[in-house]
């Protein structure tokens, strides 16, 4: 009698994500079917035996009582060569059965490993697959509060967009001040105080009086002017803008020079700041003295102090010069509420005027009211200021650097109108 055990490969199981309940109970129901499936084979080995060794016995009478099993066979008379055969049988027997069921056990214990890889297998995709999801949802949380703590505030965007606004206008500011400088010098401040050839103070300082003097009655004549002293004649729709030197260079943040009036004004008020005295020319005999080359460079000294003081003149003009178009500058006027005629007219702001919107801005409650909860706007509204507070400090370095040129050029001049004793020995 032959008993094959045939055991049924496992199907695979589908890899899904199972929870930790149904993981146990898995677990489990696979251990109880292995420890029924191996009792199952102890059951049937044992009934096979039985079964088997009692036919055999049967056939030789030998019943199974007595304490040596029936197996004694000096005293049943059984011939033991017989029984030795039958023991050799039952010995083949058995190394048959194991080796038609070794490939069976073989692939049962193979099931049962892949059954643990499996299992393991899962558990690691399992745990896996809830790190992979932890992880990212940290990643993704990072991110939002990175992009709500650092995204661009408004006043960084303000910054973005004015400054280099403002740097072009600096740079066309410095422009200005140098064509002023040369304006001024050509026109009458430079070469006219030399009384160079062509000029109307190589005429004489009377005929440079007179033409200013005409110039005034032109554009600037107030007959109610000086106590009503002044002569006869009908006003001019300027009266009196010659000498509001205030109103002139720092009545509006920007001067629109290219308004015909409002350039021959400045014109009038830097003559006037600077003061230049015209001087008598010189003969053309004088210059082959001693005297004459002397004064020639008296007056080269006297014309170099003077384009230092134009210049700081110029540099006052050059920054409230109107300069490109900047729309942006205009709306953050309106926003504001800096009144039109208080602005540029066509947006063409000037330096001056891009930094007093700025200053108005930030000192808005406006911008006190944009700050959030998020400490890295008031970090960047910082950043912000910082940077205009760079711009002022430049500005107030240059300038004092101007005033300290101007002063020892002005001391300079005073000194050199101081008469000194001769203490020369004799």
């Amino acid at each position: 009698m032959t008993a094959t055990v045939t055991v049924a490969p496992r199907k695979a199981q589908a890899q899904t994500c199972e929870t930790m309940f149904e993981l146990l109970a898995h677990q489990g129901l696979m251990v109880a079917l292995q420890e029924a499936a191996m009792q199952a084979l102890n059951t049937l080995i044992s009934s096979t035996l039985n079964s088997f060794i009692s036919s055999i016995l049967g056939t030789f009478g030998i019943s199974g009582g007595g304490t040596d099993g029936g197996m004694n066979c000096y005293t049943s008379g059984t011939d033991c060569g017989e029984l030795d055969d039958l023991d050799e049988q039952n010995r083949q027997a058995w190394a048959d059965l194991w080796a038609e069921w070794l490939p069976g056990m073989q692939d049962m214990t193979k099931q049962l490993n892949t059954a643990d890889l499996d299992k393991s297998r899962m558990w690691g995709e399992f745990l896996n697959a809830a790190l992979q999801t932890r992880t990212q949802r940290e990643l993704q949380d990072r991110e939002i509060d990175a992009m709500r703590r650092y995204r661009p505030s408004e006043e960084i965007c303000v910054a973005d967009t004015i400054n280099p606004l403002q740097l072009n206008a600096q740079i066309s500011a410095g422009a200005t001040k140098v064509a002023m400088e040369s304006e001024l010098y050509e026109s009458g401040l430079g070469l006219g105080g030399m009384a160079m050839g062509g000029t109307i103070a190589a005429q004489g300082p009377d005929a440079v009086l007179n033409a200013e003097f005409q110039e005034y009655m032109n554009n600037y004549y107030d007959p109610n002017f000086n106590g009503g002293l002044m002569p006869a004649g009908a006003p001019s729709v300027r009266a009196r803008d010659q000498y509001n030197v205030a109103k002139s260079i720092f009545g509006a943040d920007t001067i629109d020079l290219n308004d015909q009036n409002r350039r021959q004004d400045v014109q009038v008020a830097q003559r006037l700041l600077v003061g230049s005295q015209v001087l008598p020319s010189i003969d053309q005999e004088a210059f082959n003295t001693s005297q004459g080359r002397e004064m020639v460079l008296k007056r080269r000294k006297y014309q170099a102090r003077l384009n230092t003081f134009a210049g700081a003149v110029s540099d006052v003009v050059g920054e409230r010069s109107s300069a490109a178009e900047a729309l942006e500058v205009e709306a953050m006027q309106v926003a504001n509420g800096r009144p039109a005629e208080e602005r540029a007219p066509d947006a063409r702001v000037s330096y001056q005027e891009i930094k007093s919107t700025r200053l108005q801005h930030m000192w808005s409650p406006r911008y006190i009211t944009e700050l959030d909860d998020s400490p890295h706007t008031a970090i960047q509204k910082q950043i912000d200021i910082y940077t205009q507070q760079t711009v002022e400090l430049q500005d107030m370095m240059r300038k004092m650097e101007r005033m300290g040129l101007t002063t020892s050029a002005r001391l300079g001049q005073n000194l050199d109108a101081t008469v000194r004793p001769n203490t020369s020995r004799r």
